[in-house]
């Protein structure tokens, strides 16, 4: 929320935890995006390209250059990025679109697991109704910014 401070008018309020995102400074901005992260629809955009995956995890995952690696490899890196911080929410912005089916399945089924496992909440957007019933809870469909 903090990349259109200023640049966009946002009607309503982005609250975490009560409190307005975009006008979050310092350790409170800091903690709010530990608590909410993001995997981009093209992970490969969104990685550094000079650094390896193990610098962007700063945990070690393996030394494969994101950009070297084949589109499933450079989304399960983001998702690690993701991951890293242990937040409570991860905006999935089409994580699996760029990926052949049978790649998408594995995501899919990778963030299921990972659901269960940490408790994580996935706002999921995805123009793929067949994504939509696979991993929602519950769903809300959208036009023009608005939920119709």
């Amino acid at each position: 929320m903090q990349l259109v401070r200023g640049q966009a008018q946002i009607d309503g309020q982005p609250l975490l935890n009560g409190r307005n995102m975009v006008d979050l400074e310092g350790a409170a901005l800091r903690n709010a995006r530990r608590t909410v992260q993001i995997i981009f629809q093209n992970p490969i955009a969104s990685l550094n390209l000079r650094m390896r995956a193990a610098e962007i995890l700063d945990a070690g995952l393996t030394a494969l250059k994101p950009d070297t690696a084949p589109s499933d490899r450079g989304q399960r890196i983001a998702i690690a990025r993701a991951l890293a911080v242990s937040p409570r929410l991860i905006v999935c912005d089409e994580p699996t679109s760029a990926l052949d089916v049978s790649v998408q399945a594995q995501i899919l089924n990778l963030l299921r697991e990972l659901q269960r496992e940490l408790g994580v909440s996935y706002p999921f957007i995805t123009h793929n109704i067949a994504v939509v019933e696979y991993i929602a809870d519950f769903e809300a469909v959208m036009r023009a910014g608005r939920i119709v």
